[in-house]
């Protein structure tokens, strides 16, 4: 994991044993040579602690879900010969980092590629075989949608009479919520 939070403190909670990792941060979308330069320097440090942790607990799988995870975990998967999965959540805008995914999601120990939508599949059109959309999925039959309403209302001084429009989300340049805004 790259730090602690609520991930973390549930895996904690059954016991289950990861490792922090910091990977650096990274600039969303089109990729930097900052970015370059630093995904450079830390991957020495990354690959060497992942690969002395994955031996060291005895890892018979490796699932990844973030880019630069993507290429650290093709090449642990190859060296120590086991399966890995990821879980795609993004569209990329970097052409770069979208064919290096591509490389390295054709090596043979990747052998799952999840992704959250067809629009996210479609950008990697030569990794057919392994690849199958599973949608995020969230259990709506717990909340009350009136009674939220109304408490959201209440918080902000909204009248109850007024519609609300919501968007949950990362607020990205590349999720275009312009649009949603401007038609608004």
């Amino acid at each position: 994991l790259p730090r602690k939070g609520p991930f973390s403190e549930e895996l904690e909670s059954r016991y289950i044993r990861y490792q922090t990792l910091p990977m650096g941060e990274y600039k969303e979308g089109k990729k930097n040579v900052f970015d370059i330069v630093k995904f450079i320097m830390y991957t020495p440090m990354v690959f060497i602690k992942t690969y002395g942790f994955l031996k060291k607990e005895g890892c018979c799988l490796l699932y990844v879900n973030g880019s630069r995870n993507f290429i650290w975990s093709s090449l642990l998967g190859y060296i120590l010969s086991i399966p890995v999965v990821w879980h795609v959540h993004h569209i990329f805008l970097d052409k770069k980092t979208k064919w290096l995914i591509e490389w390295a999601g054709q090596m043979k120990c990747i052998k799952k590629i999840l992704f959250v939508s067809n629009s996210v599949k479609e950008q990697f059109s030569g990794l057919g075989a392994k690849s199958e959309v599973i949608y995020n999925v969230i259990d709506i039959s717990i909340f009350n949608p009136v009674k939220c309403k109304k408490q959201i209302k209440d918080e902000f001084g909204i009248p109850q009479e007024r519609k609300l429009i919501s968007l949950i989300a990362w607020i990205l340049p590349t999720k275009r919520q312009d649009i949603l805004v401007k038609a608004i």
